[in-house]
């Protein structure tokens, strides 16, 4: 049992669940809205493959779903703890970011669950069919950009010479930011996001993501943190 749950959760896997997964969404979605999947999430699958096979040493581990679980879970709480630090620090006018009386009274959940709604310009109905949502936004978009930013920060540490589990050295938190920066941009330009308080958060998201993925030098904490961070969201956020 456990040699096959190693082979269904090994990165072969892993690449083909996510095509078959992909081409599912072009099928059953509404065209527009499944071009644009495919667009953006084709080629992150197509990056993702590149740097596993030629670049990063982030990497997939199987055996350590527990700990990963329990790791995700104290992630979530961080987040949780970040978000009322963010929402204080604007109420105080700490932060120069602007931002509503609504979206400051929202919860966390309210805020992820609206960035849902958006992918590019197109809009998303999330009042169908829950599991598809569940399934789209609660595990394959979660994975796919994890795994993207963890294989992006070890191929360039790789490159550059920095131990990513060393959070002493300066490169490393400069990387890490840079790449947190690449990954709140996406957001913005590609998935439309254009609340402020969102891309912080999606920010902080991130950097948290990569302390996992340095911490452990593998990409299991942080996709659970991910998708515990979305699907809570899509249950919570209504």
């Amino acid at each position: 049992m456990t040699n096959e749950i190693r082979k269904l959760t090994s990165e072969p896997s892993i690449f083909l669940l996510i095509f078959l997964s992909l081409l599912l969404i072009k099928l059953t979605t509404n065209r527009e809205l499944g071009t644009e999947i495919i667009s953006v999430y084709g080629l992150m699958l197509i990056g993702d493959y590149l740097l596993f096979n030629f670049g990063s040493d982030v990497r997939s581990q199987s055996g350590n779903t527990g700990q990963s679980l329990l790791y995700a879970g104290i992630a979530l709480v961080v987040m949780f703890g970040l978000y009322q630090g963010v929402i204080y620090a604007l109420r105080q006018s700490i932060l120069p970011i602007p931002a509503t009386q609504s979206q400051l009274t929202q919860s966390v959940f309210q805020t992820v669950f609206q960035s849902m709604t958006r992918f590019g310009a197109q809009e998303v109905d999330l009042s169908g069919f829950l599991s598809f949502n569940i399934y789209l936004f609660g595990f394959l978009i979660p994975i796919m950009e994890t795994r993207v930013i963890g294989r992006i920060y070890g191929f360039i540490a790789k490159l550059t010479n920095i131990n990513i589990s060393n959070f002493k050295s300066f490169r490393n938190w400069s990387l890490i930011v840079a790449v947190s920066i690449l990954f709140m941009y996406f957001h913005l330009k590609v998935r439309g996001i254009n609340n402020n308080i969102d891309l912080a958060i999606t920010f902080l998201f991130a950097v948290v993501s990569l302390f996992l993925i340095g911490k452990f030098r593998e990409l299991e904490s942080a996709n659970y943190t991910h998708i515990g961070w979305n699907s809570l969201s899509l249950f919570l956020g209504k």
